[in-house]
């Protein structure tokens, strides 16, 4: 990796910056799946002062991605390029700043495919495909206002595009009775998010001091990228049960968050207090209600068997590539954490806690795996639902003893061993010990 930069001030006061990036990456294996990746970056912005009143930013920034994996991906580029122009602005007790930006994206990848051993695996002849995704400018702009001291109101809106990776595209792979198919046309997403929010700080005489936040938040988006089952493939029988990218016609994500943090020191004695919770509602408005559920007294197969072979009255036929519920999948809609950290002089205890509540909606497709896969996933559903449908929290300690110049800490991660998940079918890490000792050299 070599980061090249140069940074100009003017007399005038204002400042030319142009950064950059040239990153290679290999993975050499002994098995066909070697491959590697190069990415080359630019950027390059000009910041004018505008004395008391703020600043102008205008600027410019190139990407280039190529990544090679024989198997995997075959070979595929992608480039970015954008013009941008932001403006920030104090007045009164207003913050104010604004911006657009002009992107531009073109990409390139192999499409082929063939059947070899029985799994799906980049073909010998590349089948290259050139598009032109992005082209067309995005907007944002925000404000403050602080009306008193320690008080700050917010709002802020932004329009944003995402384009799908590469590996959302072009992988061609089969595995564990999983088949994944390149789909180079998916859509890029667009959307826009929304904001307002409140901050105040606190202070309690000479001991007590902190704050609380609270936002509320819309995320909208159009065409959002999900993996589906490829309908097409498994009726020209490809091998394993076949996803690809594909697109939802719309979906967004509302919610508030509050946060708070809160210090009190007296004498030798202090303690923190800090933390917050996301709550959310993922919605996909064109999804099915009827598909709203995994944890439930029938199971998930039972569900998913009965939308397909006896829908509810007035519910369009249930087609096996869209398995779309009217709630996002793998989401949690509550999550909450805090850490309190208790000392006396050189010695202090923290305690974090994590509490997330279970996963709404997960592929249900997975639940008739077992009997197109030769069991290999036999036992998914029971996973699912002792886990990642159900509810969990998560408690780490931390004894700490600083002396200043040295800082020794006893870590005891998930204390209480709690078996649980944040992405279906991969546990996450039982309890664990660390010691770990930070030396200040001065």
């Amino acid at each position: 990796m070599v980061d090249p930069f140069i940074s100009y001030l003017t007399p005038k006061g204002n400042r030319h910056w142009l950064r950059g990036r040239h990153y290679r990456t290999v993975n050499d294996l002994s098995t066909p799946q070697s491959g590697g990746a190069t990415l080359h970056y630019y950027d390059y912005q000009y910041i004018h002062g505008l004395a008391k009143w703020g600043k102008v930013i205008l600027g410019a920034n190139y990407t280039e991605n190529r990544v090679y994996a024989k198997e995997v991906f075959g070979r595929a580029r992608g480039r970015q390029a954008a013009a941008f122009a932001q403006a920030e602005l104090d007045i009164w007790k207003f913050h104010l700043s604004g911006g657009i930006r002009y992107q531009y994206e073109d990409i390139e990848g192999d499409t082929s495919l063939k059947i070899a051993s029985g799994r799906v695996v980049k073909g010998d002849m590349p089948q290259v495909v050139r598009l032109v995704t992005i082209r067309e400018p995005v907007f944002r702009g925000g404000l403050t206002f602080t009306p008193f001291v320690g008080t700050t109101l917010r709002a802020s809106f932004g329009q944003g595009l995402r384009s799908p990776s590469v590996a959302e595209r072009f992988t061609t792979t089969g595995a564990g009775g999983i088949t994944v198919l390149p789909n180079p046309f998916v859509k890029i997403e667009r959307g826009y998010s929304a904001e307002v929010g409140l901050r105040q700080l606190l202070k309690i005489g000479q001991n007590f001091r902190g704050f609380v936040d609270i936002s509320a938040f819309r995320m909208e988006f159009k065409d959002m990228v999900e993996f589906q089952v490829n309908i097409d493939a498994v009726l020209l029988g490809f091998p394993g049960l076949p996803f690809s990218a594909i697109n939802l016609s719309r979906a967004f994500i509302q919610g508030i968050e509050p946060l708070w943090g809160f210090q009190y020191e007296k004498g030798k004695f202090f303690a923190n207090f800090s933390g917050g919770a996301t709550l959310i509602e993922p919605i996909n408005p064109d999804g099915s209600r009827e598909l709203d559920t995994m944890n439930n007294t029938n199971g998930a197969f039972t569900v998913l068997n009965t939308a397909l072979t006896a829908p509810a009255p007035g519910t369009p036929q249930y087609l096996v590539g869209r398995d779309i519920p009217y709630t996002l999948k793998y989401r949690n809609k509550q999550i909450m954490r805090s850490i309190l950290e208790v000392g006396y002089g050189k010695v202090s205890l923290t305690t974090n806690f994590r509490y997330s509540s279970p996963i709404t909606n997960v592929d249900k497709l997975f639940f008739l795996l077992g009997a197109t896969t030769n069991n290999q996933l036999a036992g998914l559903e029971g996973f699912f639902r002792d886990y990642a449908s159900k509810p969990y929290t998560v408690w780490d300690f931390i004894l700490a003893y600083d002396t200043g110049k040295a800082r020794w800490t006893f870590h005891i991660f998930n204390a209480f061993n709690r078996i649980y998940t944040t992405l279906p079918g991969t546990l996450n890490e039982q309890r664990a010990y660390a010691v770990q000792c930070v030396l200040r050299v001065q």
